[in-house]
């Protein structure tokens, strides 16, 4: 298994987790209170990933919208990423918001303060 890969829906992000060059990718909206569970299959990956990561782990997080659920699950999947950038490799984590967005800006900011890996706050401009 070289690659995770979880569609997304009209509740759920996109999840990719390349196992051979350290991407992984979350889009799209997390509204999960109905499946506080669907970050497992993610954090179980992880568990696995972490027996053998790339040497660099680049995380893109580009979510529209996310629920309290989905704060707390988020949380346990980059405490994760820690452990991976603590024992292992480089990890990174890169936090998209729209430029118009200050609220997704704030928590990319709250999420920094909490962790010990590097964070890098991305502003994106509005399509046009």
């Amino acid at each position: 298994m070289n690659r995770l890969h979880i569609y997304a829906t009209e509740k759920t992000p996109e999840i990719i987790l390349d196992y051979d060059t350290g991407d992984i990718t979350l889009a799209g909206r997390s509204i999960i209170k109905d499946n506080p569970d669907f970050y497992k299959i993610l954090i179980d990956a992880l568990d696995k990933y972490i027996e053998n990561p790339a040497p660099v782990t680049i995380a893109h997080v580009q979510l529209d919208y996310f629920g309290e659920v989905s704060s707390k699950s988020l949380l346990e999947v980059f405490k994760k990423l820690e452990t991976i950038h603590r024992i292992k490799s480089d990890v990174y984590i890169n936090w998209y918001y729209s430029f118009e967005d200050k609220e997704m800006k704030a928590t990319g900011e709250d999420f920094e303060h909490l962790l010990n890996i590097p964070f890098r706050l991305v502003e994106l401009a509005d399509e046009l």
